[in-house]
Order: C-alpha cells, then sequence, then structure tokens
C-alpha cells in the first residue's frame, strides 16, 4: 500500500514544530512568541528522494509550480515535498469548513488533527472546530508522480458567515525565531542585493545574464541610467555632488559612493573632472525649457496630488525625515539636478534612459509634463554651489579607471564590462563587503545584516544554479516591494499611503480615488490581461472618472503578472472565456436591469453607455469584465464584496449570502442571478467569443 504524504514527509525530513502553543491554554501564545510572529507561512521544500531543502516564508496557503522546473530557486528540478506551518488566528471561535484544490497529494491538519488527507480521497472537510486564538496549522503537499504535470494546490474554507474563499492572508502567522526560516530569507535577500547591486557588472558572473534566450534571475538584467544624454539632461553642479555624496541629494540611494577613499579636496576636484566628462556626453538635442505660468502651477499641483506622486515623494531635504513617516523619497533637489525642460521630458517617459528605473511610466502628455516641471520647480527649495571647472580628459580617465563605465553606457551601446574580475570566495569579508570598503572598491553604503546576507549566498552551495533560475512568485513579491505598490494600493493589513498623504499634506483638498487593493489580485485578474495592464498597452481605461491612472513597468509587468497568478496556486497561462448561455444572458439581463433589477447601470458604465449615479459612486466598466477577471473571484466577490475589500462602495445584494431583493428571478437564489449575470456579461463579448472559437 502506497504511504501517505505524511508518512513520506515525516520520514524524508522531519515536522518542523510549530512553537509556543500552550497545552494548558489552548489558542493561547506567550507574548515572546507573538512578537516574533511574521505574516504568512513558513514553507520547507525538499526534493524527493533528496536530503536538500530550502525555506520560505508564502502569504497565502497555495502554490503553483510548472511542470519540469524548481519548485525555488535553491533546489533542483523534479518531484517534491512541500510542509506549510504556522497559526490560523481567529477573533472568535467557530465552526468551519475547508476545501483542497490541486494536483498532487496534500494533507491539511489543524490543532495536530488531520482534516483533509487527499490519498485517502478526502478533500473536503465540514464542521472542523477552530479555538479563539491561534490555531496550529500544517499542510503537507507531494507534487504529482508524472513529471509532465504542473504541481499546484489551494486551500478555501467557508463558514455559516462568509462564502468559500482562500485562506485569508491577515489571518495567517509563522514563528519568526525558526533559525531554518532566518537563514531561507538571509539567502534570498543576498540573492537579491547581488542582483541590484549590479554586482555581475564588474565580477565575473557563474551565469551570463547577457546571453540569448537567459531565463534566470530577472533582475540580473537590471540596467544603470544611461549617460549617453547626459549634457543635455543633467545640471554638472548636481552631477558633482552626486559622484561625491550620492546620500546627500537623496535618501533612498542605489548609486555607490565611489571616491570614499580620497581625502575632501582630492573628492572635490575627482567630482568636478568626473562631471566635466559627463558633460561631453550630448548624444541627442537639448530639451526645449518650459514657460512657467499660474496656470501650469496650478495644474502641476494637481497632476502632483490626483496621480499619486505625493504618495512617493516628499519636498524637504533627503537628510530630514519624512513628515509622513513614510520613508518617501526627497526631490529637494530635482530642480538643481535636470536642466530646463529635461525634467518635462523624463516625466513623459522615464523609461529612455533607464529601463529598470522604479519610477512608473506614467502617460504624461507633454502639457502635463511641463506643468509638473513648473510644480516641481516651484516646490523644490534645493539649490547648489556651482561647481569648479573640471579636466574632461581626467574625468574620462576616472570613469573608467573608478568603475563607472561597467555600469553606464556612455553612447547608444549598452555599458562596456572590460575588467570583470572572478570573485575570491576565501575573502569575501575584503574589497566592497569589507566593513569599510577598499579605496578602488565601490562602497555600497550596507548594513552588517545586508553583508552577513550577500556572504550567506556567496558561500551557497546553489548560488550559481540559483542565478540561472526564476522563480515568478518571488519575483512578484520582490517587485512590490520595489516599485512600492502600496504607496497607493491597500495590501493585506497595509493600507495604501496616497488617500491620507493626499488629506494631510495635499493642497486642493482632494477626495482620493478609492483605488482597489491588491490584496486577491492573482486570483481576481488573468495574468494575459493584467500583463498588459502593467505594461502600459490597453488601449481602454477601466476607470474613466478615476483622476489617478495605472502607471506602466515594463521591465517588471509580465514577471509581476505571471508571478501574482502562482502566489494564489492558478496557471499563470490560463485565458479567459467569453462563452455564455443565451437563456442565461437573458436572464442576467434582467437582474442588472435598472429600476425592476439590481441596477447594475446605475454605478458601472457599459462601454460606451454611461452610468448614471454621480461621479463619486462610478465604479468599473463592466463591458471588460470577462477579458480580466476570473468566474470563482466574480462569485465570492458578487456574494459578500466586503470580505473581499472592506473598503468598496459596492453593495452586498445578498446580505444573508443566499437570497437577494428581486425575487422576480430565480425566487430571489442569489448564485444562480449571480451566474446569470456572468452569462449576460459573457454576451457583451460575442465578437470576442467568435474570435477565440475561430482561433
Amino acid at each position: 500500500m502506497k504511504p501517505t504524504i505524511s508518512a513520506i514527509v515525516a520520514l524524508a525530513a522531519g515536522l518542523a514544530p510549530t512553537f509556543g502553543v500552550s497545552d494548558d491554554r489552548p489558542g493561547y501564545l506567550p507574548r515572546d512568541v507573538r512578537a516574533a510572529l511574521l505574516p504568512g507561512l513558513r514553507v520547507q521544500f525538499q526534493p524527493v528522494g533528496q536530503r536538500l531543502f530550502d525555506v520560505r516564508r508564502d502569504r497565502l496557503a497555495a502554490t503553483f509550480v510548472k511542470a519540469g522546473t524548481s519548485p525555488t530557486p535553491f533546489l533542483p528540478p523534479g518531484r517534491f515535498l512541500v510542509q506549510y506551518d504556522g497559526y490560523l488566528r481567529l477573533r472568535l471561535r467557530g465552526d468551519f469548513d475547508f476545501e483542497v484544490v490541486g494536483d498532487g497529494t496534500t494533507v491539511l491538519k489543524l490543532n495536530g488533527e488531520t482534516v483533509i488527507d487527499t490519498s485517502a480521497g478526502k478533500s473536503k472537510a465540514t464542521g472542523v472546530a477552530l479555538l479563539k486564538g491561534y490555531n496550529t496549522i500544517d499542510l503537507l503537499y507531494e507534487s504529482p508522480e508524472d513529471p509532465s504535470r504542473n504541481s499546484f494546490f489551494r486551500v478555501y474554507w467557508s463558514s455559516e458567515e462568509f462564502p468559500r474563499e482562500p485562506l485569508p492572508v491577515d489571518r495567517l502567522w509563522c514563528d519568526g525565531r525558526d533559525e531554518t526560516l532566518q537563514r531561507g530569507l538571509r539567502l534570498r535577500e543576498g540573492r537579491e542585493l547581488f542582483a541590484n547591486k549590479l554586482c555581475v557588472r564588474c565580477h565575473q558572473p557563474e551565469v551570463d545574464p547577457a546571453a540569448p534566450g537567459f531565463v534566470g534571475l530577472p533582475e540580473l538584467a537590471h540596467d544603470a541610467p544611461s549617460l549617453a544624454t547626459a549634457a543635455h539632461r543633467l545640471e554638472p553642479a548636481w552631477v558633482a555632488r552626486w559622484i561625491a555624496d550620492p546620500p546627500s541629494l537623496r535618501n533612498d540611494v542605489s548609486m555607490p559612493s565611489v571616491l570614499h577613499g580620497l581625502s575632501d579636496e582630492d573628492s572635490t576636484t575627482a567630482a568636478a573632472d568626473l562631471a566635466a566628462y559627463v558633460a561631453t556626453l550630448k548624444l541627442g538635442q537639448p530639451a526645449t525649457p518650459v514657460e512657467a505660468s499660474e496656470e501650469r502651477l496650478e495644474q502641476g499641483t494637481l497632476l502632483y496630488e490626483s496621480r499619486g506622486c505625493i504618495a512617493c515623494h516628499r519636498v524637504n531635504p533627503p537628510t530630514e525625515e519624512d513628515e509622513a513617516e513614510a520613508d518617501r523619497v526627497s526631490l529637494h533637489f530635482v530642480a538643481a539636478k535636470f536642466r530646463p525642460g529635461a525634467l518635462a521630458e523624463f516625466l513623459q517617459d522615464s523609461r529612455a534612459h533607464y529601463r529598470w528605473s522604479r519610477m512608473p511610466k506614467f502617460e504624461f502628455d507633454a502639457e502635463e509634463a511641463a506643468s509638473l516641471e513648473v510644480f516641481l520647480r516651484d516646490r523644490a527649495k534645493g539649490e547648489l554651489d556651482a561647481v569648479a571647472a573640471g579636466d574632461p580628459d581626467l574625468g574620462g580617465e576616472r570613469f573608467k579607471k573608478l568603475g563607472c563605465i561597467q555600469c553606464h553606457a556612455e553612447n547608444k551601446l549598452p555599458p562596456a564590462a572590460p575588467h570583470r574580475a572572478a570573485i575570491d570566495f576565501d575573502r569575501l569579508d575584503a574589497g566592497c563587503l569589507a566593513e569599510e570598503p577598499t579605496k578602488l572598491a565601490p562602497d555600497f553604503r550596507l548594513t552588517e545584516e545586508q553583508r552577513s546576507a550577500v556572504v550567506a549566498f556567496l558561500s551557497h552551495a546553489s548560488r550559481e544554479t540559483s542565478l540561472a533560475k526564476r522563480d515568478p512568485a518571488e519575483f512578484a513579491e520582490r517587485t512590490i516591494r520595489a516599485v512600492n505598490c502600496t504607496a497607493c494600493h491597500s495590501r493585506d493589513d497595509e493600507d495604501g499611503a496616497l488617500p491620507l498623504l493626499a488629506a494631510d499634506e495635499g493642497e486642493l483638498g482632494l477626495l482620493p480615488d478609492p483605488i482597489p487593493g491588491i490584496t486577491w489580485v492573482g486570483e481576481k485578474l488573468y495574468p494575459a490581461w493584467s500583463r498588459e495592464l502593467f505594461a502600459g498597452k490597453l488601449d481602454y481605461r477601466l476607470r474613466d472618472h478615476f483622476r489617478a491612472r495605472m502607471p506602466a513597468f515594463p521591465a517588471r509587468g509580465d514577471g509581476l503578472a505571471t508571478g501574482l497568478s502562482m502566489q494564489h496556486g492558478f496557471n499563470p497561462v490560463t485565458k479567459p472565456t467569453f462563452d455564455y448561455d443565451a437563456d442565461l444572458a437573458g436572464a442576467g439581463s434582467a437582474v442588472a436591469a435598472p429600476q425592476i433589477g439590481l441596477s447594475c447601470i446605475r454605478c458601472h458604465p457599459i462601454g460606451e453607455q454611461p452610468p448614471t449615479a454621480p461621479e463619486q459612486a462610478r465604479s468599473t466598466n463592466l463591458a471588460f469584465t470577462r477579458r480580466r477577471m476570473r468566474h470563482e473571484f466574480y462569485t465570492r466577490w458578487m456574494l459578500f464584496p466586503q470580505r473581499v475589500e472592506p473598503n468598496t462602495r459596492m453593495i452586498r445584494f445578498a446580505p444573508d449570502g443566499r437570497r437577494t431583493g428581486l425575487s422576480d428571478v430565480y425566487d430571489g437564489d442569489a448564485r444562480r442571478q449571480f451566474e446569470a449575470v456572468w452569462n449576460w456579461l459573457g454576451e457583451l463579448h460575442a465578437e470576442e467569443r467568435e474570435r477565440v472559437d475561430d482561433d
């Protein structure tokens, strides 16, 4: 008889203990344990039949691994075992139903009791009693035996109070004191730093990110700003100060200090020489200066607040604290940085010189960009002394000697990298990883924890193979942090910063747009649609009435869309369907109808047909629903929207989760009515359905 997955995992790796639960006080955790909790679950991966393992933290009790790929960057491809463990925290005790969906074998244990074991044919459990407080959760998963099948699972729960949904992110916790988890997190931090600090530009990589078809760690393709047109864009005084002391101009700096080994006098001279050399890089044409006016200043103020700039930026000096405690990037010296008109050009295309810039790509037209430049020049008060005349020839020599040429392009070609050195793995505490970097090594101002993380990564046996692997789920998490998605969007238990900042610091008293949360975006959206959204390729807007605009992240968009889907346990290649039943669609039209139905058209536009509600009550255009939204998310949204998005203005049409007030259709049965509306939404996509059928 084939052993159960629990026996397999126990024999292969042993079960990691869940710390701190009291036998005397079920559901209680001591204060020191609660203080160490991290959101999400601890996850241990292990290849079948091998003693290797890797540990990380996941937000959700779900996963998706494409057939033939590695479950994590630090493990080989092939069949694998996974254990998720942690706590499921409840405010009140209650009875709940659980269900596992997936391919492979899954065992779910709650408070030590097995409630689901798919190897025994049991994928559902009803009436599971959970305690108030912390319930231990252990989930064991074994990938399919057939190597051609994808590995995935998702865990759902439901109760009398709410419909079937994934386990909520804000209810899952794990013990941050676990040493294997700490090592796994440190490895990932080191790998990320190694890529983002562009280490491969100076050190001989064990994998080549420039090779055709490279599919490894995406950030290895990270570029640095091109200097080919720098003379037309950047003020020499700013360039000199930036080279000499980057943190004095910006509080969030990736540029290393390259003159730290020189005396103050020699550093000033070297910076002037380098600035003089940069001033010779004149590819292209100078920008057309922007003419200031009161009208443009007013428009720029509106754009700065309504488009979300205020959520990521502040204008006080970088050396001062952010008054909003949001650690926003200072724009105090932005007027001193850009030549007249160059700031407007940058705002129109923030990727023209830096593809991996964290600055989103907004679709500002020429007049909007000009207005923002006028506003920023009015508010950014930072001034710099004129730089002493430098020697451009000496600057050019320094540009090569100091390694600037390794990262920054001087023309249309990629930067040269003629001096890559092998990493001395016997001396990882030297060079740029030394506590005080040596004279010719760049100083990245790494903390002790960051240096330790990089050393841990470089010392790991799988460092080389991990760089050649791409884990979209982990990439999506890094991207959300890197581009600061939560500046505007709420996620998990973190509210978006924009509404509060607009209210506290805004000059115009604007009511912020109700920007949707992204907690469930990987479950909600088809990746085929979100890829276009993140790349800025959609030719329509879902919310024409919003002043805020969703920006684009072209270098990161594809991986972000793919990874978000996989985080939620969904196949990232699944495409939307537009099939519908004509009879159901007819009933759905009646359900959605104004006056006699639920009156969807009151708040939602449908194609070119505008809604009837005031602007502040308007929502997404329903004509695009089936292009972007998965059916199962639609169902739970319709049954209990506030459960999905606590601050939504969407009405809960079925307060008891069963019946709506519209008794004339299906006797008020909410699920049947909402399914009919789904078919009616499919009817709106008749042309797209025909195109899919033709393909």
